[in-house]
């Protein structure tokens, strides 16, 4: 069923927005008036964000839904019923090849499919495909902005921490103030009537088909003509596009904001270079202003890239030096129009960008290096396309290989001398900040930047190497055609890599109606007390979740997630004593050995409720909780043991981090009285005998040496000190494993 509803709600808004956007784009000084069309869901974005963000500032979405529903609809009567917009699109839409188009709309359609395989094959409403948790970010912030005016102060405490998880975006001086994307989306789930949840998913795929629109929009002149027929050349070019790494990158990594940002970023810089000059040119000033209020950090990258082709512009001879400088000048009051128009998307912009230059710039090492292991050629091609999977089983010669022709073909090609200012500019911008950010050792930014470029990459890459009309040089062709097979080869074999990671993430990170069901129904039997959140498989993710779908005080226990980002809140300020939870949820699977005997109260699919009163239950206090069957323990962990009904508390200890030995003393402390015992380095299967009583502590210290991974590798920024693979903690009336037979030190 949310099949349809994804399906349905993608074409709808994705339609909608090449409707708005067409007289927009239509009214533009644009030079290239064929690609309109393809430029319109971007003019339509911006367009939509500018107005839904400022309208944010002053009430909630919810109530300026309706007017700003009417003056779209409005707009849309406006311009459509007049002949000259109708004929302008016919003849925009004549010029553009009926193949190319054809190419375009089956590369959206295969690009939009395989980034949301968890749709149909899991029933998800939501899914992560990647180890990013984001998606929660920007569905609580479009929520929060639905009922609230975004001046508004986060209401959230202890007993009610849920938006705390929004407190960098809404603040003073906000650090992440820039919600441009979330008011879109919150507008588009009020127009739907559904929660932002439903709509995150498809808006993602709108911003992926949007995207596509301005790879063709960007295609060099030679490469557009080649798509007007069908041949090995074309199907490679499409491909190329369809499944661009970069771009599919954002999307699979809950890069919301990143990717609605990239297709503005793309779209300034566009009609500010390629559109006739003009002093205050009202379009690409709203562009800035949408920009800045979905990515701020990107609006310097702009500046630059536009700076970089004026630059070219005057090297290459296509203007004077005075007429270069003009044009610069000319830009610049435009995007100071679209700054003071739109002042209050400015103002909160400064403290975006001032964190995001001057203070997470200058912490990259905090971050590891995404590519770290991966040298030369494949560094390269890393960097380049956001994925390393692939390329540690590719050999290192047919890389090289590659490369050369690809070189070879770029020497050979024939060009377009009027476009090589543009794709050369922003070549060279694209160097410049990559440059940079290797010199920096700034990680973070290492798969950020071509995440950035991700629309300007594959259309550079083309116009390096496609062959121009009239080559005749047939092994020049040939080369040519055989780079082109070989863009496509690895991009087919990225998407392959991120596509099955997509599908392995998706599969154990999802909400769907199960989820949201549980939710609803504990709170209900739980009458206003709280209760525990003991998601053992990524605990992160559906500790968060849960919460949002909640409507009661929710308590959580690090050793099963500590409620993700809501985690330095929470352990901060506790909304209850765990053992005050009365009743805890999680996955069916795990839920039994978090209680004993584990008597569920309501069953949702493959989440459960348990009762926790009349039993025992236990929580561990030191685990560093995990995205898998285990949590990495540190040099000591302490366990607590509430009720009188389990006898024994079992646990597995496995692949002791760096050992010194194969055994290593560690020390056990049960209540009043202390014992040692001896640890394999590999694998101990344990059981702890539970003394009388209500209340139990048991510390279980390992005495060896322990590292933390970034003493060891390089850029890795992770600083937890590790000994064991702790799993399969349980309790129990019986010994699961083997007794422990301490000796008293």
């Amino acid at each position: 069923m949310h099949t349809f509803f994804f399906s349905a709600a993608f074409a709808l808004i994705f339609i909608a927005l090449i409707l708005i956007g067409y007289p927009f784009a239509r009214l533009s000084r644009l030079e290239a008036k064929p690609s309109r069309i393809f430029w319109a869901p971007a003019l339509a974005m911006a367009v939509l964000i500018a107005i839904t963000r400022s309208l944010a500032y002053v009430m909630p979405i919810d109530l300026a839904m309706p007017w700003l529903l009417a003056l779209l609809g409005l707009w849309l009567i406006a311009t459509w019923t007049r002949a000259s917009v109708r004929a302008d699109f016919c003849a925009d839409a004549t010029a553009t090849s009926g193949m190319t188009f054809a190419l375009c709309i089956l590369g959206i359609v295969m690009a939009v499919v395989l980034c949301n395989l968890p749709i149909p094959l899991y029933g998800a409403i939501l899914f992560e495909g990647t180890s990013n948790h984001d998606s929660i970010y920007y569905v609580t912030n479009a929520r929060w902005m639905m009922a609230h005016a975004s001046t508004e102060t986060l209401a959230y405490s202890p007993l009610d921490p849920f938006y705390s998880i929004s407190r960098f975006f809404f603040a003073d001086h906000a650090p992440l103030g820039r919600i441009g994307s979330e008011a879109l989306l919150g507008f588009v789930s009020s127009v739907a009537r559904r929660d932002p949840v439903y709509l995150y998913n498809p808006m993602q795929a709108v911003a992926t088909a949007t995207g596509i629109f301005a790879l063709y929009a960007l295609l060099p002149h030679n490469v557009a003509t080649m798509m007007k027929r069908i041949s090995l050349r074309s199907a490679c070019v499409a491909i190329s596009l369809a499944l661009a790494p970069a771009a599919m990158q954002m999307v699979l990594n809950s890069n919301f904001a990143n990717a609605f940002g990239t297709i503005l970023l793309t779209a300034f810089v566009v009609f500010a270079c390629r559109s006739r000059p003009a002093w205050l040119d009202p379009i690409p000033a709203v562009i800035f202003a949408a920009l800045l209020a979905t990515y701020a950090e990107l609006a310097p990258i702009g500046l630059g890239v536009v700076g970089s082709i004026m630059l070219c512009t005057w090297l290459l001879r296509e203007a004077t030096f005075t007429e270069a400088v003009v044009r610069g000048v000319r830009i610049l009051c435009v995007v100071a129009l679209g700054a003071i128009v739109f002042f209050w998307i400015s103002s909160s912009a400064i403290w975006v960008i001032k964190g995001a230059y001057f203070e997470a710039s200058t912490q990259g090492t905090a971050w590891g290096d995404p590519y770290a292991g991966l040298k030369g050629p494949r560094y390269l091609v890393a960097f380049l396309t956001t994925t390393r999977g692939v390329l540690e089983h590719i050999p290192k010669g047919a890389i090289w290989l590659s490369i050369l022709v690809v070189i070879a073909s770029a020497l050979l090609a024939r060009r377009e001398k009027k476009e090589e200012p543009f794709y050369i500019g922003v070549a060279l911008g694209f160097l410049v900040l990559a440059g940079m950010i290797v010199f920096k050792e700034f990680n973070y930014g290492k798969m950020k930047i071509a995440e950035y470029f991700s629309l300007f990459l594959p259309p550079m890459m083309l116009f390096a190497v496609a062959r121009a009309p009239g080559t005749r040089k047939r092994w020049s062709g040939a080369l040519s055609t055989l780079a082109l097979v070989l863009i496509a080869g690895l991009h087919i074999s990225c998407a392959y890599a991120m596509v099955m990671q997509s599908l392995n993430f998706g599969e154990k990170k999802h909400i769907n109606t199960d989820l949201m069901t549980i939710s609803a129904a504990a709170s209900a039997h739980a009458n206003g007390r709280p209760i525990s959140a003991r998601f053992t498989e990524q605990p992160y993710f559906f500790s968060m979740w849960f919460t949002y779908f909640a409507k009661t005080p929710v308590v959580f226990s690090n050793d099963f997630g500590g409620g993700g980002y809501l985690a330095s809140y929470t352990n901060d300020h506790p909304a209850a004593p765990f053992e005050s939870a009365p009743l805890a949820v999680g996955q069916d699977e795990y839920m039994r050995a978090a209680s004993f005997p584990a008597e569920p109260v309501l069953t949702r699919g493959r989440f459960t409720v348990i009762d926790l009163e009349h039993g025992s239950r236990f929580s561990v206090s030191g685990l560093h909780a995990n995205e898998g069957p285990f949590s990495w323990m540190p040099k000591e962990i302490t366990i607590t043991v509430h009720g009188e009904r389990a006898k024994y508390i079992n646990a597995v200890f496995a692949h002791r981090f760096i050992p010194e030995s194969p055994t290593e003393p560690v020390t056990i402390r049960t209540d009043e009285s202390t014992c040692e015992t001896e640890f394999d380095a590999e694998r101990n299967e344990v059981s702890f005998p539970l003394p009388p009583g209500k209340k139990h502590t048991i510390t279980i210290t390992a005495r060896g040496r322990a590292e933390s991974p970034q003493t060891l590798i390089e850029g890795s920024g992770d600083a937890r000190v590790l000994t064991y693979q702790v799993s399969a903690m349980s309790l129990s009336d019986k010994p699961l494993f083997t007794p422990i037979h301490c000796t008293s030190p």
